[in-house]
């Protein structure tokens, strides 16, 4: 499999009808109010990624315990599920906080897949949380809600 068919199997299962690709190798998806990033790696693999938040605290003792948490906490999201954060530096002194899997097209398991997406967004809702105190600048957020490419999900 590959990118496209993959993404094709995936809404498919999903009900989400045809899917609407940004670009080659890329689409959004929304789930609820998550925007995430599916996007072909060019090595075998697809890339789910979404922004859970800012490490911009006011003051560096203050980042650095952000930091300390977002560290404590990913080892047990990565044993958990199949989701985990990095920090991706922005414009200017800003970070944001992104979660992150990878799917390998030999795998051909859309629900594996479609619980890799789950295991993101469980990241980025667990974040959002943790660093509700320091809210993400606006550039930050590559949110999918402002497309009109987007495919959105509602969950029960």
């Amino acid at each position: 499999m590959d990118f496209r068919s993959t993404i094709t199997v995936l809404w498919e299962r999903l009900g989400l009808g045809e899917p609407h690709f940004v670009e080659a190798g890329r689409i959004r998806l929304l789930v609820e109010a998550t925007g995430l990033d599916l996007a072909d790696n060019d090595r075998g693999a697809l890339v789910v990624e979404a922004v859970a938040g800012s490490l911009d605290a006011a003051d560096d003792g203050a980042r650095h315990r952000q930091i300390r948490r977002v560290l404590e906490t990913n080892l047990g999201l990565l044993r958990d599920g199949e989701a985990g954060v990095y920090v991706r530096d922005l414009p200017g002194k800003s970070s944001a906080l992104v979660a992150c899997a990878a799917y390998r097209y030999a795998l051909a398991d859309t629900g594996r897949l479609a619980r890799m997406i789950e295991d993101v967004v469980g990241a980025v809702e667990f974040y959002r949380a943790e660093l509700a105190a320091s809210p993400a600048p606006a550039a930050a957020w590559r949110d999918a809600a402002t497309t009109e490419t987007s495919t959105l999900i509602f969950r029960p």
